[in-house]
């Protein structure tokens, strides 16, 4: 099951950094593991140790922003996000989170500029055709809602016109919303 997989990885990644505490992989393993257990404040402490060797560490910044958005830390989520985009400003997964941060607990306005520059992210960094298909379809239709929601309505229906035409020519209809 599940559950015991994500048992079973914090005792490996646990094993690991009693043979070598200082392992960033294993130390963002065991992170990652506790977090897929819904143990977002362990996970959050394993980050955290990462973040103290090295402040900059995008992985982890992004990682420890998700983290705590999981566990309900809204600021300290947008600040962990900002701190990773501030080391890697094309960032997808991080521009899109830290814009639906914005759009659900800030300003919708807020919101609409991280969508736009989660669109550009993500075709400097898609690895795949698919990645950035749906990633593009999802952006699209939060930014028009997002749009619709500030009152403007002609970009709010191009926006999900391009969501909708992605689908279409990518045969991904049931992901347009």
């Amino acid at each position: 099951t599940a559950a015991q997989d994500d048992a079973d990885a914090v005792a490996l990644w646990t094993r690991a950094l009693e043979l070598d505490a200082g392992h960033r992989m294993s130390r963002i393993n065991l992170a990652l593991a506790f977090h897929g257990r819904g143990e977002f404040a362990a996970a959050i402490s394993h980050f955290d140790v990462v973040l103290a060797g090295n402040n900059r560490d995008v992985e982890a910044l992004y990682n420890v922003a998700v983290s705590l958005q999981h566990f309900g830390s809204v600021q300290p989520s947008a600040d962990a996000y900002f701190a990773a985009l501030d080391e890697d400003p094309d960032h997808a997964e991080a521009r899109i989170n830290l814009a639906a941060l914005f759009h659900k607990h800030g300003s919708v306005a807020d919101a609409v500029p991280h969508y736009e520059r989660a669109l550009e992210a993500l075709r400097v960094r898609a690895t795949d055709e698919g990645s950035y298909v749906d990633g593009a379809i999802m952006i699209h239709n939060n930014l028009g809602v997002a749009k619709y929601q500030l009152g403007r309505t002609a970009e709010a229906l191009a926006a999900h016109g391009a969501a909708l035409e992605l689908g279409e020519r990518y045969g991904r209809t049931d992901a347009v919303g």
